[in-house]
C-alpha cells in the first residue's frame, strides 16, 4: 500500500494538478453555479496554476499517493 506524502509543487505536476482542479471545479459548480466556468477547463486550470508557479512570491504543495497526485 502506497503512503501519501506531501512535497513542493513542481512544474512537472501541472498537468495532473490541472486535471484535479478542473474536476473539482466542475463538481463545485454543480452546487454553486455562480462560480466561474473557465476553471472547469483543464487548459484554463493549467494556465492559472502555471501563472501561480511562475510567481516568486507563491509556494505550493501537492499530496502524492505513490506516483499519483491525490
Amino acid at each position: 500500500m502506497a503512503r501519501v506524502t506531501v512535497r513542493p509543487f513542481e512544474r512537472g505536476d501541472l498537468d495532473a494538478a490541472a486535471a484535479l482542479v478542473a474536476e473539482a471545479h466542475r463538481r463545485d459548480r454543480e452546487r454553486h453555479p455562480v462560480l466561474v466556468e473557465s476553471l472547469a477547463d483543464e487548459g484554463e486550470a493549467r494556465s492559472m496554476l502555471a501563472e501561480w508557479l511562475d510567481n516568486e512570491r507563491t509556494e505550493g504543495a501537492v499530496a502524492v499517493d505513490g506516483d499519483v497526485l491525490a
